[in-house]
């Protein structure tokens, strides 16, 4: 297993990086994937790095959680920028939870990254409640050359699992008060996945 190891090292040092994204709905499992993954390199020996924003503190700050309770420790940061400069020599591969939080900097630190020869798994939202995309998902969805999984959830009106956008709640808010903020951190009592035919922005 370690000679293996040294050999994957070796070709991830010598080549350019991967970039894999995981997006999808609220609920709809992504950080959850993203910690069965970070358990993989866990398993393996890898050395990795977890990050996220500080405004995710939904349970906890410094910790990746799932809404099914999954957890792993991370490094919370205020901005992009200081991914890299907290960045191990020793790191083979960074995992970043809640990719619409950070600033469009996040686009550049994954390119440095993967120029780099690290691997860089990335989860989050790819769009906001009015069912547009977040310029950061969709940059790096373009630019993943490794991996793009669209995950669903199951819409909270027809119960089907064919949710692939997120509505804020209540629904009863005006659109002015819808447009001042597009990102509010929450959870349940914030948001809805729905399906097309059930998504409402009002």
């Amino acid at each position: 297993m370690q000679a293996v190891l040294q050999t994957h090292i070796i070709q991830i040092m010598t080549k350019r990086g991967k970039l894999f994204m995981i997006t999808g709905p609220m609920f709809s499992g992504k950080s959850e994937e993203l910690i069965k993954r970070i358990r993989h390199y866990s398993r393996n020996g890898a050395h990795f790095q977890v990050f996220n924003h500080i405004l995710d503190d939904r349970y906890t700050i410094n910790k990746i959680v799932s809404h099914s309770q999954l957890q792993w420790n991370s490094i919370s940061v205020s901005e992009s920028s200081k991914i890299l400069s907290s960045l191990l020599n020793e790191t083979i591969a960074v995992f970043i939870d809640e990719i619409q939080f950070f600033d469009h900097g996040i686009v550049s630190v994954i390119d440095v990254m993967i120029a780099k020869g690290l691997i860089v798994v990335a989860a989050g939202l790819d769009k906001n409640y009015r069912g547009e995309f977040f310029i950061n998902t969709a940059h790096l969805m373009e630019t993943a050359n490794k991996e793009v999984m669209k995950l669903r959830s199951i819409c909270t009106i027809c119960k089907k699992r064919n949710a692939t956008l997120t509505t804020r709640i209540p629904v009863s808010e005006s659109p002015s008060s819808h447009d001042k903020d597009e990102i509010r951190v929450g959870g349940a009592e914030s948001y809805e996945p729905r399906c097309k035919k059930h998504h409402s922005i009002m």
